[in-house]
């Protein structure tokens, strides 16, 4: 065999090589050169990282942070009865049966307060003016919590707003707005926050010796529901207006 044939049976020889280390084999079952399914992703093993999670909601410390280094800032014997708490977090049994209660979904931002921190509540609440305090799941299951309902058990007797509605208005309220926690303004004026069917949240200033305003307030919510606002909002309300009175008396 002359040098030039050797050289191109080398080269035959080498393709075919090559052509068989690349091309893919065929697995159990399969014929040669049919065409294969990808590969099922494999499920990450445990204790290996996960891959990105939709985030869910949580509490916002921040408002409550701020707040309490602005406390800070002042005598503790002026301020401590404003700093805040949290009671203990409710489990999903405990919003489940207050669900089951109302007939309607606890807004989200509520839910993740309650199960990752408690609800919110003034270290000297009642025992101080402008404190607040927020329930538990748990503590609303055991109390009425329409609008109207609640107003007039934290009195012990206050059916004024109602006995001002007309017809089944009062019913409708007290469905469809529900009280889970107030600001102690002073000993004859509360703040009644509450949220909705629609998820909304909203406040209610009612003054035992002027209801004139919070009369006219409920009579609108029997025709057209308020605007309504979001919880970060209302908290946002809610401390500034606890920080100007802290302000007022510091001043003193």
């Amino acid at each position: 065999m002359t040098t030039q044939s050797l050289r191109m049976l080398a080269m035959v020889l080498g393709l075919t090589i090559l052509v068989a280390l690349v091309a893919p084999r065929a697995g159990a079952g399969e014929a040669p050169g049919e065409p294969r399914e990808p590969a099922a992703a494999q499920s990450p093993r445990a204790g290996s990282a996960p891959g990105p999670e939709t985030p869910t909601a949580g509490f916002d410390m921040k408002p409550i942070d701020e707040f309490h280094a602005f406390l800070d800032k002042h005598d503790p014997d002026l301020t401590r009865a404003y700093r805040f708490e949290f009671k203990k977090p409710d489990g999903a049994e405990a919003i489940a049966a207050l669900e089951k209660k109302l007939g309607f979904a606890v807004p989200t931002a509520l839910r993740s307060l309650w199960t990752t921190k408690g609800a919110l509540h003034s270290v000297w609440f009642g025992d101080s003016w402008q404190t607040l305090t927020m329930d538990t799941a748990a503590e609303m299951a055991e109390h009425p919590v329409g609008l109207l309902q609640f107003i007039d058990h934290a009195w012990g007797g206050r059916p004024e707003l109602a006995a001002w509605l007309p017809g089944d208005a009062t019913a409708k309220i007290n469905a469809d707005y529900i009280v889970f926690g107030y600001r102690y303004e002073d000993d004859n004026v509360h703040d009644y926050f509450f949220f909705d069917r629609r998820g909304a949240f909203g406040h209610l200033h009612f003054d035992q010796d002027d209801m004139s305003d919070a009369r006219a307030a409920v009579r609108a919510m029997a025709q057209t529901p308020p605007a309504g606002e979001s919880f970060d909002e209302l908290l946002g309300d809610q401390l500034a207006t606890i920080r100007q009175g802290v302000e007022e008396q510091i001043k003193e």
